[in-house]
């Protein structure tokens, strides 16, 4: 059982804190909704949503490094059909082994 405050991500504040730290970093969550066609808020992972992770996890990589950004995913942003998002979320799972290793 996982103590309340320790890795608990169904904690109201949590939400929170992510979505206002997504919009601290540059986030435009209405520009995205007209871009991407879904919406954007606090509880938008509270069920799963693939479109919503690829466009948020594109947009942290983009803040963590642009260029890199732009040359690990040139072939796979924006994601299109399957094989894009399967090699979408294989670059992701890459790039944060790579920063884990750091």
């Amino acid at each position: 059982m996982v103590e309340a405050g320790v890795g608990d991500v169904s904690l109201p504040g949590v939400r929170d804190l992510f979505y206002t730290n997504l919009n601290v970093l540059g986030f435009d969550a209405v520009q995205s909704e007209v871009k991407y066609k879904i919406k954007f808020h606090e509880h938008m992972f509270d069920l799963p949503n693939k479109k919503g992770m690829e466009v948020v996890m594109y947009f942290l990589f983009y803040k963590l490094n642009e260029d890199l950004c732009y040359d690990k995913f040139r072939d796979c942003w924006p994601v299109f059909d399957k094989k894009q998002g399967q090699q979408f979320r294989k670059t992701c799972s890459e790039w944060i082994t790579q920063i884990s290793k750091v």
